[in-house]
């Protein structure tokens, strides 16, 4: 079992300690900036669900 651990490929979560202080603070920027247009896109979505959801006139007939 520890040799197909060892010959097995490391994934990049695996490696988080190896990665410098540098590495790090890229990053969480990296992922600052991916949630903020994230986020930019989820209201503009909401928008426009919210918009396009209207009442049904009221024109007497019901």
């Amino acid at each position: 079992m520890d040799q197909m651990n060892e010959a097995r490929v490391r994934g990049w979560w695996e490696a988080m300690n190896q990665f410098n202080a540098g590495d790090i603070t890229k990053f969480k920027e990296w992922l600052n900036t991916a949630e903020g247009l994230l986020n930019v896109q989820l209201k503009q979505l909401e928008n426009g669900a919210s918009s396009s959801v209207q009442s049904p006139p009221e024109d007497g007939s019901n």
